[in-house]
């Protein structure tokens, strides 16, 4: 008889990492949406004055590209990418808190920290990219 193993349900180290990476992926997307569609609200349609709305509204679509950016290179698994993902997590995160938040600065803030969870579960090692 062949030996049983102790628990042979058990997911893999490395399938659990890819399924973080995947979620991880799918959050830093969403969170790019979620800017971009920010960023077409504050230039087109801006709640104060029109040059200040515009530009804000410049500035988020740059950060919606760099969740974008950021997003590529955790699906390429590269390390210097994925440290970058998380530091842009981190301060966007702290960035975020104000003294009156909506419902959509709470589910920006709660993206940001699931993903920065995410992101820290499924670092690449040095060994994983061999």
């Amino acid at each position: 008889m062949p030996p049983t193993s102790a628990a042979p349900s058990a997911v893999p180290a490395s399938a659990r990492r890819a399924r973080l990476r995947l979620l991880a992926v799918v959050l830093l997307g969403l969170l790019a949406a979620l800017y971009l569609v920010l960023a077409v609200r504050l230039y087109f349609f801006p709640p104060f004055d029109s040059v200040t709305g515009g530009l804000l509204g410049v500035f988020l679509a740059l950060v919606a590209g760099a969740y974008l950016l950021l997003t590529r290179a955790v699906v390429r698994q590269s390390r210097v990418g994925h440290v970058l993902a998380i530091v842009v997590c981190a301060v966007a995160a702290v960035l975020g808190l104000t003294a009156e938040m909506s419902w959509l600065d709470w589910a920006v803030l709660a993206a940001n920290v699931v993903t920065l969870g995410l992101l820290l579960g499924c670092l690449p090692r040095r060994r994983d990219l061999a």
